[in-house]
């Protein structure tokens, strides 16, 4: 009786294992006659592992070609995200888009992920996970005020840490739904986007934050997105007058070709109304000063507003639902009345010679015993924090923050309305973070090895005291503030 050898048969199988997996899809016979000489060509010696080696046939100078560049080209330091990116590619599905007459096959959107996100945790319920945030959005914590002398904050992973971007992040934000638990971090979910033509959806708990799904739109380079009001919607901004509409619960895109037919080139300056009532709003800017006020449900043009110079930034007032705020490039603020379409106020920022950057904090219609500030950042870097009660003037800021000296390019105020967040991304490793009720700048964070690189976007989460830094990298830096946890 023959007797078998189980550990050669072992190796026979994964001899054959490795034959499947190695086998070349095309062989053409004519390789094997080739015959190249590494000896003579200066750029094939280097394919050479002896003195010796001087002719190869063609598949064996494939197989040295091929080892080279395993071994020499993608172990480069410079060529790390290769491997990095092959690690975490997934399958690639198309999600369903609206037909519009100026569409084409370059306008293709795309989902990175295997799962859509409305269906997310299917398994544990019907209902899918940006519903479920909706659902929560009424959720509070009742806390102390935060101390001005010093902020406790603590760095966890980054928010981006399954899939970091491949270019500078244009824009971030927190959705304003969350769950919070008295033992664990609050989950919430952020929306990432750059000049990669990717918006990225990360659900963030602290730990893993993981990605949820991934959106690429061809020949669209995205340069603003937020979530609109009742948060099942996302407005996506790019390099011309299109507005992409992402609808998070069906999981498909709509694209605005225009706006009432106007012949604009491009808008800038997103900005959402977050106050839930039958119709909420939403405001952009185009050229010659002009502001175009929308009706978030039909997307209908509501009002259109006009600046000298150039509009800088649009914000609506914390206060007052009838009030829009925008800034423009000669250091002015103007104050539209959304009902007449008039001009209430207009007065000049406080020491200003070009407004950047104009941020409001949470909106207190139902919670007037609340401070509101409105923040207004300059070309100079000075940040000028304003009283936004209607009884207040806004002529003389309460607070003026001269940390910087370059532009300021980033304001983002915490929904408690008691911190701020300040960055320039002309300078590296330029934030700050004011506490606004006493005009205070905590000088105990960022320490000079707190590795923020150019700060190019920031946001702060409603839940668990989360701050979100993207910079020049494709990082986004996730710190969590220790009082609001």
């Amino acid at each position: 009786m023959k007797h078998i050898d189980i550990s050669e048969g072992d190796e026979i199988l994964k001899e054959h294992k490795a034959d499947e997996r190695n086998r070349k899809v095309w062989y053409d016979s004519d390789d094997e006659n080739i015959k190249i000489d590494i000896s003579k060509v200066p750029k094939y010696r280097k394919l050479r592992k002896s003195e010796d080696d001087k002719v190869l046939d063609g598949i064996k100078y494939m197989d040295r070609l091929k080892e080279f560049y395993n071994n020499r080209v993608m172990k480069a330091k410079g060529n790390n995200w290769v491997s990095k990116a092959r690690k975490r590619a997934i399958p690639t599905e198309e999600i369903s888009t609206s037909d519009s007459s100026e569409d084409s096959d370059s306008d293709k959107v795309q989902k990175l992920g295997q799962r859509n996100i409305a269906k997310v945790y299917s398994n544990k319920s019907s209902v899918g996970i940006i519903e479920r945030f909706i659902e929560r959005n009424g959720l509070s914590r009742t806390h102390t005020s935060i101390p001005s002398t010093n902020i406790d904050i603590r760095r966890l992973p980054n928010a981006n840490i399954q899939s970091p971007s491949n270019c500078v992040i244009r824009s971030l934000e927190f959705h304003q739904g969350g769950n919070y638990n008295s033992n664990e971090n609050a989950e919430t979910l952020l929306s990432v986007s750059g000049w990669d033509k990717t918006v990225k959806l990360f659900q963030i708990d602290g730990i893993d934050n993981p990605m949820l799904t991934s959106l690429h739109f061809e020949n669209f380079p995205i340069y603003e997105s937020k979530f609109s009001t009742n948060g099942d919607e996302m407005l996506i901004l790019g390099p011309n007058k299109r507005i992409g509409i992402y609808n998070m619960i069906r999981g498909s895109i709509d694209f605005l070709p225009g706006i009432a037919g106007r012949s604009d080139k491009r808008y800038w300056n997103l900005t959402i109304q977050n106050i839930k009532n039958t119709d909420p709003l939403f405001a952009l800017s185009t050229y010659n000063g002009n502001i175009l006020l929308l009706n978030q449900r039909n997307k209908q043009l509501v009002r259109v507003f006009k600046l000298n110079g150039v509009v800088t930034s649009l914000s609506f007032h914390p206060c007052d639902s009838n009030i829009l705020i925008s800034s423009n490039n000669q250091g002015e603020l103007y104050l539209w009345d959304i009902n007449t379409g008039r001009c209430k106020q207009r007065l000049i920022d406080y020491g200003s010679l070009s407004i950047t950057n104009l941020s409001t904090s949470n909106s207190l219609i139902d919670q007037s015993n609340l401070n509101s500030y409105i923040l207004t950042g300059s070309k100079s870097g000075y940040v000028n924090i304003y009283d936004a009660f209607p009884d207040k003037s806004l002529d003389v800021p309460k607070y003026s923050i001269d940390n910087f000296t370059t532009s300021i390019s980033s304001i983002a105020v915490h929904p408690s309305n008691e911190i701020a967040a300040i960055s320039s991304k002309w300078c590296k490793d330029s934030l700050k973070i004011i506490h606004l009720s006493t005009g205070t700048v905590y000088k105990n964070w960022p320490t000079t090895r707190t590795p923020l690189k150019y700060v190019s976007a920031l946001d702060f989460s409603k839940y668990s005291g989360y701050l979100a830094i993207g910079n020049d990298k494709g990082e986004v830096l996730l710190y969590q503030v220790c009082h609001y946890i």
